[in-house]
C-alpha cells in the first residue's frame, strides 16, 4: 500500500509474531472534516487525535494495543478510506517504539 512505512513481515524464531505500534496520519484542509474523520476512526477502534499544523489539520490514529505486522496494511487501508470519505488524504503509517508514543 502506498504511504505505509515498514518492511515486509519477517518470521521470528519459534513462530513468534512481530507486533507493531505506530500512527496512521491523514491530512485535512478544515477542522470539521478532520473531526468527522476522527469520529469515524474511533467508531472502528482507532484512538484519534486531531491537531492543527502548518499545512492544515492532521488526524493521527493509533490502535489501542500493539498489532501483528501483517495487519498494518489492513488498518492503513481502513484509515485511508475514512480520510478519503471525509475529504482528506492519507499520508502514512509510521512505526513507533513504545517510548516514542509518549511524545
Amino acid at each position: 500500500m502506498t504511504g505505509t512505512k515498514g518492511g515486509p513481515s519477517e518470521p521470528l524464531r519459534g513462530g513468534a509474531v512481530r507486533l507493531l505500534q505506530g500512527r496512521f496520519e491523514a491530512r485535512f484542509q478544515d477542522a470539521e472534516a478532520a473531526k468527522a474523520a476522527a469520529r469515524d476512526g474511533r467508531a472502528v477502534g482507532f484512538i484519534v487525535d486531531v491537531r492543527e499544523d502548518t499545512s492544515g489539520w492532521l488526524a493521527v490514529g493509533r490502535r489501542g494495543l500493539p498489532f501483528p505486522d501483517d495487519e498494518r496494511d489492513r488498518y492503513a487501508s481502513r484509515f485511508q478510506t475514512i480520510a478519503t470519505q471525509n475529504g482528506g488524504t492519507f499520508i502514512q503509517f509510521a512505526e513507533e517504539r513504545p517510548s516514542e508514543r509518549l511524545s
